[in-house]
């Protein structure tokens, strides 16, 4: 079984921490990783310009990720597609998105995430169920509430075609993913710890920002008071979604 890695990321914090454990279970699976990197257009039409220096004098530790940069503004999907664009599809059963700014996955829940993947060869893709922090790291606070599409299976409806959303894909018969068989991993082979929702007032603020713009809403907002990211409890009014548990680590 052949994994390809789409790794996503830009200025990430702490990617020596985030792209280790794939890089040693290159050692144990037959994996391959492509980092792409982008500004997204929405944060470019805000004033930003691209900058991974720092990201780039990590990656260039390691041999055997290849790096994709992408300085003119696209969309999310896009930064996806340009992965896809620079391999031979055929050779993989199984694309696995990594956002290597937050996303902190154990060796235990890669190994056991293949050992599941090699037992299911029919399900068209799989969500992973992050430990999704928010506010102060030091609280320790998390919900379970982020349980995007992670994992897609290249070997039914034709393979892979192209990202059209942000984790979803066009399958090549066509069918898109939300139309075809899913399922979640289970939280006892994999729960990794998703940090996007913690850090400095500016990345947050920023975030928040590029939430309401690309996705139209954010279930999160700004306190000025406690300086930090809290739950936007008008957003779950809205949508007439229950306000997530909270969980400490």
């Amino acid at each position: 079984m052949k994994i390809l890695i789409i790794g996503v990321g830009y200025q990430c914090p702490d990617l020596d921490a985030t792209i280790t454990p794939w890089v040693e279970a290159q050692n144990r699976h037959n994996i391959d990783i492509v980092f792409s990197s982008a500004l997204f257009k929405e944060r470019q039409e805000s004033g930003e310009t691209f900058n991974n220096e720092e990201n780039e004098l990590i990656l260039s530790k390691y041999k055997s990720v290849k790096y994709i940069k992408t300085t003119d503004p696209i969309l999310e999907p896009e930064v996806r597609n340009r992965v896809l664009s620079s391999v031979s599809k055929k050779e993989y059963d199984f694309f696995w998105q990594v956002d290597f700014h937050d996303e902190y996955y154990l060796a235990k829940e890669i190994d056991g995430t293949i050992s599941f993947l090699e037992n299911d060869r029919l399900t068209s893709y799989h969500r992973i169920n992050f430990k999704n922090f928010f506010g102060r790291i030091e609280d320790g606070t998390y919900v379970l509430d982020f349980k995007p599409v992670r994992i897609l299976n290249n070997r039914v409806h034709g393979g892979v075609n192209k990202f059209y959303w942000h984790n979803d894909v066009n399958f090549g018969e066509p069918l898109r993913t939300p139309f075809t068989s899913g399922s979640t991993i289970p939280t006892k082979i994999c729960n990794p710890r998703h940090l996007s929702w913690v850090g400095s007032e500016e990345h947050l603020k920023k975030k928040i920002a590029y939430q309401h713009k690309a996705m139209g809403a954010c279930s999160y907002k700004w306190d000025d008071n406690l300086k930090t990211a809290v739950f936007d409890f008008d957003y779950y009014k809205k949508f007439n979604v229950p306000v997530p548990k909270i969980y400490k680590d």
